[in-house]
């Protein structure tokens, strides 16, 4: 009889059990092909998904947390696997039970991604080992020191610092590809602090920027660096690729043909061919930047960012019809420009508003981003 309860037989209940087994294990290889074919926007939206239904395991988050842009975020999660009973079981565990009565112990992967994270924040060796202590002793994980604690003696050792250097790297270039400009900005100020920034992480922290003044700033910060960075082609391409789409070209040429030889750089096609770049083709990029921005959700810096081309004497894109995303673009640059002139001005995260081509140059803009920043 339909809407009768049914008490369910034991076999279907063991059927149960092993269908959530599997489950757990379906949803650590979708997280792991996720991660493995670099869409990690996808990889975050369904483990929040798991930790929103308390269906996050320890492998879950072993997956996800060398994916954090910030120690402090692996602090918090690692706070929440601790005060969550289905993550970590009930009890503090006991080095020779592996698994709890509703899930797993933090496993030795989650404190090695904290590892590589302070390492990567330029954090000493005794200061990591010190940390890592701390969590060990605090999860009753102790049994685990020596073993991390050699794995970041390892990482430390000179002859292995191009590890942390490459992971630095990797981890930066992530950020670019989100253009994230915010979080790129601290790293700078970060290894600029501590004198571990190269031309490559460099390069990947102006292409994140999407602004050629920040870039501009950037390179002009950079004389304490004179000394240790050996320029070239590739490290100017994401500040001549700004000029040129913000409708600046003759910058970008006089900073090609004029500065760059007084440097000693000698220019190649690289740079060349994006001053080169036909009109047809720098609209395409123009479009395809403001809609990465839009993608990484930064729809106030496309605004601006069009703006800027504009005030360049760039022609207005015809957005109307292209797509629902630029159309909402637009309507949104279309208040912005037009909103009264006598409301005060506003800091909107990485372009600043401006009015035609100046500046606001009473404070750099890199300093008044990171004047945001306390962390450093």
């Amino acid at each position: 009889m339909s809407g009768t309860f049914h008490e369910v037989p034991e076999e279907l209940n063991h059927l149960f059990l092993m269908n959530h087994r599997q489950l757990n294990k379906n949803r650590h290889s979708l997280l792991t092909h996720l991660i493995k074919n670099k869409r990690k926007a996808k990889a975050w939206e369904f483990f929040n998904q798991l930790r929103a239904n308390l269906l996050a395991r320890t492998d879950h988050y072993a997956k996800m947390l060398p994916l954090c842009d910030d120690v402090k975020y692996i602090y918090y999660l690692l706070d929440e696997m601790r005060s969550n009973e289905h993550i970590v079981g009930l009890n503090q565990p006991h080095h020779k039970v592996r698994h709890r009565k509703h899930g797993r112990a933090i496993s030795k992967n989650c404190y090695m991604a904290l590892i590589e994270q302070l390492l990567i924040e330029c954090h000493s060796r005794d200061n990591v080992i010190k940390i890592i202590g701390g969590q060990l002793k605090i999860d009753g994980n102790l049994h685990m020191k020596n073993k991390l604690y050699s794995k970041a003696t390892i990482f430390t050792k000179p002859i292995k610092n191009t590890i942390i250097d490459r992971k630095r790297n990797i981890k930066i270039e992530d950020i670019a590809s989100q253009l994230n400009g915010a979080k790129a900005l601290q790293y700078y100020q970060l290894l600029y602090k501590n004198r571990k920034l190269d031309k490559y992480n460099l390069t990947s922290i102006m292409k994140s920027l999407c602004s050629a003044d920040l870039c501009s700033e950037l390179l002009d910060n950079l004389k304490y660096y004179e000394d240790v960075i050996e320029t070239d082609n590739v490290f100017y391409m994401p500040y001549v690729s700004n000029l040129v789409y913000e409708g600046r070209k003759e910058e970008a040429r006089e900073f090609v043909y004029d500065k760059l030889p007084q440097l000693g750089v000698k220019v190649d096609s690289r740079l060349t061919d994006i001053l080169n770049i036909s009109d047809h083709f720098l609209h395409i990029r123009r479009k395809t930047r403001l809609s990465n921005l839009r993608a990484a959700g930064r729809e106030q810096d496309a605004v601006l960012l069009y703006e800027v081309m504009l005030d360049s004497g760039i022609k207005p894109i015809n957005f109307t019809g292209y797509s629902k995303a630029y159309d909402a673009m637009w309507n949104e640059f279309k208040h912005e420009r037009y909103a009264d002139n006598g409301v005060e001005l506003r800091n909107l995260n990485i372009l600043e508003r401006g009015i035609g081509n100046k500046r606001n140059t009473s404070k750099g803009l890199i300093h008044k981003i990171l004047d945001k920043f306390d962390t450093v």
